[in-house]
């Protein structure tokens, strides 16, 4: 990351803050937590706006606790607190709240152990000439605040890092659409649904209605016709929305979004209560994620209980790999999970994107699955760059979690960051990595 002056263009007096903060967040982000408050200190002892000091006391309130200095760590957290009230004219105050509550999640937590000889760099393989790289992804995924990633390849694990002071899971943002495909394909298996169906033999409210001619494979493609976004919180508000902002005209037309999936759970919610007796979220656990062994991981749902199958699956890099290595050439035929014809219509290309391509590097969208064609891979992706890449044919899993959003964070807090996504810009690296496992 350069240092040149043109990222400080828009700083005014700060233009000094703008480039020392780059290296006072990565030496969090490399562990180095000492140096971290030593750093926040020079930087406190500038004449700050408000949100750039709540920043570094923010920062430095997460160094600390590490450090077990508990007492300095609630004294920045709560100096920092204090400085909410000034800055709640911004347009980024909601980056702000969620920034405080992920941070005072951390601070109520006992800090995990330190990772220093179990960080990435302790995970080298003994593969010759895959050092360097392993490295090299590494300072990608922590340049852009990852609080998590781990390169497998036919079941080794490659290269691995946790943040220690995030031990938990994480929430993956929209990764969590794809699981949602796992658990209706779980459902198409046994006979109990099919992507054929319309919306209206489930959905009650749906009968007699246009919008319940849309199937549920249109769903899954983002084709139904329906809005990327609107507010709701809750079964009825969901389907109520529904009703008001579709749009018959774009039936056909791939619109990526929360609403196709949201509409899914519905679906599937009354599959599962109708045939199981049990709620989809409970069959999804029980039948995905505890059969994975993935015990870090939960769902999240709306205000009435129905699973918000669009986002918020928090779970870990290693919960991931669990997840991934079911889509591997290996894992395709041990695993007993799904049925290899529904992985095969979930990664295959539904709708091609050849002609225009999406800015993540996708040529293909499956079902709720991202296909890149040219890399013969398979993505589940999420906001903030949470990742799940699965080269099949290769036995190559590649996962990267965050949920404390640095990107936005800096700009909200008008800090200098680097312009590009984790996503493609992690292809050519990969690519040399796939090169030396051959």
């Amino acid at each position: 990351m350069g240092s040149d002056d043109s990222r400080c263009e828009d700083f005014g007096n700060t233009s000094r803050f703008a480039v020392d903060v780059r290296e006072f967040t990565f030496a969090l982000w490399q562990e180095h937590y000492q140096e971290t408050l030593e750093l926040g200190d020079i930087l406190i002892g500038q004449a700050l706006p408000p949100q750039d000091k709540l920043y570094v006391l923010s920062l430095q309130a997460l160094a600390a606790h590490m450090l077990n200095q508990a007492e300095r760590a609630r004294r920045c957290f709560w100096a920092a607190l204090n400085l909410l009230p000034e800055i709640g004219h911004l347009p980024q105050f909601g980056i702000f709240k969620s920034h405080f509550k992920t941070i005072g999640n951390i601070l109520n937590s006992k800090p995990a152990p330190t990772t220093k000889g179990a960080s990435a760099e302790a995970h080298e393989p003994n593969y010759t000439g895959l050092e360097a790289l392993i490295k090299e992804h590494a300072t990608l995924c922590r340049q852009g605040g990852a609080l998590g990633f781990a390169i497998m390849h036919q079941g080794r694990i490659l290269s691995e890092w946790n943040a220690p002071w995030h031990a938990g899971g994480v929430c993956t943002q929209s990764l969590m659409k794809s699981v949602t495909a796992i658990g209706v394909g779980l459902l198409v298996d046994r006979e109990q649904i099919s992507t054929a169906d319309s919306l209206a033999q489930y959905i009650p409210e749906l009968r007699h209605k246009p919008l319940g001619e849309v199937s549920v494979h249109e769903l899954l493609t983002h084709t139904g016709g329906l809005p990327a976004w609107f507010d709701f919180s809750s079964r009825a508000s969901l389907l109520q929305g529904a009703l008001h902002h579709w749009e018959p005209q774009n039936r056909g037309q791939f619109i990526y979004g929360s609403v196709n999936p949201a509409l899914l759970s519905c679906v599937a919610e009354q599959v599962c209560q109708r045939q199981l007796g049990k709620a989809f979220g409970t069959f999804l656990t029980e039948e995905l994620l505890n059969s994975l062994g993935m015990s870090n991981s939960a769902l999240s749902f709306l205000s009435d209980g129905l699973l918000m199958g669009y986002s918020s699956l928090r779970t870990t890099t290693q919960d991931l790999l669990k997840l991934g290595a079911m889509f591997t050439t290996k894992g395709r035929t041990e695993q007993k999970l799904l049925s290899t014809n529904w992985i095969d219509q979930m990664t295959s290309t539904q709708i091609d994107f050849s002609q225009s391509r999406v800015p993540l590097g996708a040529e293909g969208y499956g079902l709720l699955w991202w296909v890149l064609k040219e890399e013969k891979a398979i993505a589940a992706l999420g906001q903030y760059d949470n990742v799940l890449l699965i080269y099949p044919e290769e036995e190559l899993i590649v996962t990267r979690i965050q949920e404390l959003p640095l990107s936005a964070l800096c700009r909200a807090f008008k800090t200098p960051r680097e312009d590009h996504h984790y996503v493609p810009t992690v292809f050519p690296l990969l690519r040399a990595i796939r090169a030396q496992l051959c």
